[in-house]
């Protein structure tokens, strides 16, 4: 089913094709509900009070612990929006921008006919204009599409820069891929040490681990979790860092061992990994087949799962 974003959003395609072009403003507001599960602790009121006042979630306010915009954020981010950049790499990105706006999230009404469309358009075609050496590549639109959902259109701007600079993104996007290669290597060993088994039976089979994990480290799993549950997996990411995603990949490929270890070739384990598209439905059915017995699994309780295994940090910035 899909999720139906709030009323007061106009649907109105007009409205799309003047955000293109105009420079600011059409009002965003987060559409998540996050703060739902605090409403027994507080009244109504406050929740609403708390929604307007900071104009992001409870989530996006533990982010700020972590990193926060620059103080003259807001006037930064409108300049940033002015400038009138042309040349073959912005033009380029500015086209893979309008084409994967439309494939960003196609469930979601918000962003499939809401007017998350066009805000997202123009967050990313800052973001274009900040670092035209790297502009824009593919995946980038889920991440800055889940920080939009959580958070105010500014905010979602400068938490995406940090995870460019500060959380080294930009190593996954740059040209040769050495972020995805570190991943790779990283997981590796860790797989290795930890479930050697397994190792050995994906190796025999020459599953290689770029196969595996590519995807995921590139958007931070976030075009396989149902949007509701992102705040979770960033909340982690935000304060753990790239530590939570091997080991929320570890914690993934141990569920899936027993089911990879009865694979006889290389289709049959990706398929076993692997086997739903990034749907609504899909990203539900991906993680029921996590689940273990009578479980019942969301990615809240498999973020803390994961969170709790232990791997070797000293290990893991030797590797």
């Amino acid at each position: 089913m899909k999720l139906k974003f709030r009323r007061e959003h106009s649907r109105s395609k007009d409205l799309e094709e003047k955000t293109s072009i105009s420079p600011l403003y059409i009002h965003h507001s987060p559409q998540c509900l996050c703060n739902h599960g605090n409403l027994f602790l507080r009244t109504f009121e406050n929740f609403l009070k708390e929604k307007t006042k900071h104009g992001e979630c409870i989530n996006s306010l533990k982010w700020k612990q972590f990193h926060s915009m620059p103080a003259n954020g807001d006037a930064l981010y409108k300049v940033i929006n002015q400038i009138q950049l042309e040349g073959p790499n912005f033009n380029h990105s500015r086209q893979q921008i309008d084409l994967d706006v439309q494939r960003t999230f196609p469930d979601v009404d918000y962003f499939s006919h809401g007017i998350g469309r066009p805000v997202l358009r123009r967050v990313l075609l800052a973001f274009a204009k900040y670092n035209p050496n790297l502009g824009y590549v593919q995946g980038m639109n889920f991440i800055v599409a889940v920080l939009l959902w959580h958070t105010s259109e500014v905010q979602a701007f400068w938490f995406f820069v940090a995870l460019i600079e500060q959380y080294k993104l930009v190593d996954n996007f740059s040209q040769d891929l050495p972020g995805l290669e570190k991943h790779c290597r990283v997981i590796e060993h860790l797989l290795k040490e930890s479930m050697p088994s397994l190792y050995e039976h994906l190796s025999e089979n020459g599953v290689s681990m770029h196969m595996i994990i590519s995807d995921w480290c590139f958007v931070l799993f976030m075009n396989l979790i149902p949007i509701e549950q992102t705040g979770w997996i960033l909340n982690k990411f935000f304060k753990y860092g790239w530590s939570f995603i091997y080991k929320l990949i570890l914690e993934i490929l141990a569920r899936l061992k027993a089911k990879i270890m009865d694979c006889r070739n290389i289709m049959e384990i990706l398929s076993a990994i692997k086997p739903y598209q990034s749907t609504q439905e899909g990203r539900k059915k991906f993680i029921k087949a996590l689940e273990n017995g009578w479980e019942r699994l969301d990615w809240h309780k498999l973020a803390r799962r994961a969170q709790s295994r232990f791997i070797d940090e000293n290990y893991v910035k030797h590797i």
